[in-house]
């Protein structure tokens, strides 16, 4: 069986939209919402969200002014063309020394792009 191998670009193109768009500001990170849709499901923090709305109200009660983050993933290919994708990284505020996190998302392709299907976001403690 071979595998699509396009899964890692648009997995690229993903991590770096992504985190670009919730990098900024909150009038940037207000446009993830297109990303997710009803149905989508996100464990943040250990916080369970479904729907479009409930994650976005998520996002803006964090209340970041402005973000920096740094990360890497790997990705790899699931059935039916979806994708997951497992980020570790580093943010920071203006001000505050760097946290370290881990973001996991499952793609799942539309007629012509992706939405985020589930996400699994915790920052890490040591």
């Amino acid at each position: 069986m071979a595998i699509d191998t396009n899964y890692e670009s648009t997995a690229e193109v993903f991590v770096r939209a992504f985190y670009e768009a919730f990098d900024t500001d909150d009038a940037s990170r207000a446009g993830l919402a297109e990303s997710y849709s009803d149905d989508s499901m996100v464990l943040f923090e250990g916080m369970p969200l479904q729907g479009q709305q409930k994650i976005m109200a998520r996002f803006q009660e964090l209340g970041f002014p402005k973000t920096r983050v740094a990360n890497t993933y790997d990705s790899l290919p699931l059935p039916d063309r979806a994708i997951l994708i497992a980020v570790t990284g580093a943010f920071a505020t203006a001000d505050d020394e760097p946290y370290t996190f881990r973001d996991t998302f499952v793609l799942t392709p539309t007629d012509h792009s992706f939405l985020i299907s589930h996400q699994i976001f915790r920052t890490n403690t040591f």
